[in-house]
């Protein structure tokens, strides 16, 4: 069995699956219920009602429905290497590109991790060449997913906080029986 997760897949059409999960961010929500460019939907909520499975990132909870996703942080890592990160937990700057970097903000603080500075990029941005440039030789705190971008070009004092991501029996439970009547169909 081949299974391939598609990030932001749900609105590409043309894009064959079998099983559709949505991911909402518990904050947020689904803003002011409006597709880009009038607000942060992809889809209109409306399409809620045609997916398999909806996940939220936080709580509170979306919906009855959904299925709690934690994320627990982790001991911090340098980004060039990944090597586990002993220094302090004082940074020049704290910077996050994903879909709410306030709650990356709120995660480092309650690690009591300080930052000079913060810096919120759109979902999927990166740094802009001047803010590389600045911040190449300072202390840098990122989200894992920002590290990858980094990797092969980061500051020697770049660090990056892992999370650990957890969801319930109950989903798991749910999603390997989609699966099956998935499979099952198919093979009919």
């Amino acid at each position: 069995m081949d299974l391939i997760i598609c990030d932001d897949g749900l609105q590409h059409y043309a894009l064959q699956r079998d099983i559709e999960i949505v991911v909402i961010e518990a904050q947020r929500g689904l803003g002011n219920q409006l597709c880009l460019p009038a607000g942060p939907l992809r889809e209109p909520p409306q399409r809620l009602s045609s997916v398999d499975m909806i996940i939220t990132n936080g709580e509170p909870a979306f919906s009855e429905q959904s299925y709690l996703l934690q994320l627990t942080p982790c001991a911090l890592r340098r980004v060039a290497d990944g090597a586990p990160y002993l220094g302090t937990k004082q940074f020049d700057a704290a910077m996050a590109g994903i879909g709410n970097p306030q709650r990356f903000f709120d995660s480092l603080a309650s690690l009591n991790c300080t930052a000079q500075q913060q810096i919120s990029l759109s979902d999927h941005r990166e740094l802009s060449r001047e803010q590389y440039q600045e911040l190449h030789s300072k202390r840098l705190i990122m989200t894992e997913k920002d590290a990858i971008k980094y990797r092969a070009s980061a500051g020697a004092e770049w660090v990056y906080l892992p999370v650990d991501s957890l969801l319930s029996d109950t989903f798991y439970q749910r999603f390997f029986s989609l699966l099956q009547e998935k499979q099952h169909v198919s093979r009919t």
